[in-house]
């Protein structure tokens, strides 16, 4: 972005203190369009038409010394370059201040981006905590009413297989499919113990 640069006694300088407030302001805004477009102070009859000044007011800028004649259709602002940098300067300024604000928004969109990713895995880890059994909250009333009945039924299951062993025991007979039979009701009440907790760990959630 150009700038026009003035210094601090350009406001009561007794050359502009000599023009009429109209125009010191119209001089003002031709510094400020000589800025914006680099042209090194220079202000053609157009431009000066368009910034409201007529052959009057360029006169007494003129008489002031504070435009130069350059040609019969433009002007030179007077000591322009001396306190103002040259058109190539200036540009390079503004592609300076331009690559500047380009790398700026772009460390912006990687900071909000690398932001936006850290979440994510945050929220990743918490859901696959969640899913491996961490109990995310207190067990509700239906909760423990499901874990209780199961509770219930695998400890009925216990009690008969220990009536049916004790029988077997006290008859005196010998059945070769026993230790088989209880590894699979071990293996069974271990599965059926792991629904159980499962079924609660879902109702709690």
């Amino acid at each position: 972005m150009p700038w026009v640069k003035l210094d601090d006694g350009f406001a009561d300088h007794p050359k502009l203190l000599a023009l009429s407030a109209d125009l010191r302001w119209k001089h003002l805004s031709a510094m400020c369009w000589s800025a914006k477009h680099a042209t090194n102070g220079l202000i053609t009859r157009r431009i000066a038409s368009q910034l409201g000044l007529r052959s009057l007011g360029i006169s007494k800028l003129i008489e002031s010394q504070l435009w130069d004649i350059n040609d019969a259709d433009s002007w030179l602002i007077h000591d322009w370059n001396v306190y103002n940098p040259d058109a190539e300067s200036a540009k390079q300024d503004r592609d300076d201040w331009e690559t500047k604000r380009l790398q700026f928004r772009a460390n912006e969109r990687d900071r909000k981006r690398l932001e936006r990713q850290r979440k994510k895995e945050a929220m990743s880890q918490d859901s696959s905590r969640d899913s491996h059994g961490t109990v995310t909250g207190p067990l509700t009333r239906a909760s423990r009413n499901v874990t209780s009945r199961h509770v219930t039924s695998l400890d009925s299951d216990s009690d008969s297989d220990r009536e049916s062993k004790d029988s077997d025991s006290s008859s005196g007979t010998q059945n070769p499919s026993l230790n088989g039979k209880t590894e699979l009701n071990e293996y069974q009440k271990y599965w059926r113990r792991k629904d159980a907790e499962e079924k609660a760990r879902k109702v709690s959630d």
